[in-house]
């Protein structure tokens, strides 16, 4: 049966339903991913940025692990408060809506969108980044899945939070799910744009 229009928001979202699937998917399509592109590189292909003001391999994977981290624990917070809320069940209950703000950012960050973004300040990587980044990503993205998790066991998904990285900005559980999968996907099409590069800089590797 196919959905009248006024019934999908314009995330492709089906308005009467919270996709918890769908971002579940989506952790898991990153997970494999990640691992796919970034097993198989060699140190130099890690750390070498192809261009003085681009980011490496290592430094993109560090960037996503501060984000993923720094959502996640806001989102906690917020999914521990609606166990200790006085909302009704049905009001807890109701489909996700997006919020206004949660709506621009998500399609901000769209993997097809060519915008370039500049990170906020606290979740830019150091020049250097420590051994292991690939497993701390993965780490922050599982980290993530198993919120999920608690997330639609507690119909939390429509519970408010400050965002982590711009304490003005009042998101909901939901946008954060969808934020993060977005902001993961539009990175490791950079990772994949700068594999290449560097690999045509130094055809050897």
């Amino acid at each position: 049966m196919s959905l009248r229009s006024e019934e999908v928001d314009t995330e492709g979202y089906a308005a009467d339903t919270t996709p918890y699937e769908d971002w579940g998917s989506g952790f898991a399509a990153i997970h494999a991913r990640a691992q796919s592109l970034i097993s198989p590189l060699g140190a130099d292909e890690l750390t070498r940025a192809p261009r003085h003001d681009a980011w490496s391999v290592e430094q993109i994977l560090e960037h996503l692990t501060i984000s993923n981290s720094a959502y996640a624990a806001s989102m906690t917070r917020a999914i521990d408060g609606s166990a200790h809320s006085s909302r009704s069940v049905s009001s807890s209950s109701k489909p996700w809506k997006p919020t206004l703000v949660g709506r621009l950012l998500r399609r901000s960050m769209d993997p097809s969108s060519t915008r370039k973004l500049p990170a906020p300040g606290r979740s830019r990587p150091g020049r250097s980044v420590a051994p292991g980044s690939l497993d701390r990503f993965v780490a922050s993205n599982e980290q993530l899945a198993r919120l999920l998790e608690r997330a639609q066991v507690a119909h939390a998904a429509n519970e408010r939070f400050a965002s982590p990285l711009a304490a003005l900005i009042r998101l909901n559980v939901g946008d954060g799910f969808t934020i993060c999968v977005a902001h993961s996907q539009r990175h490791l099409q950079q990772i994949e744009r700068t594999i290449s590069a560097v690999r045509s800089a130094s055809p050897t590797l």
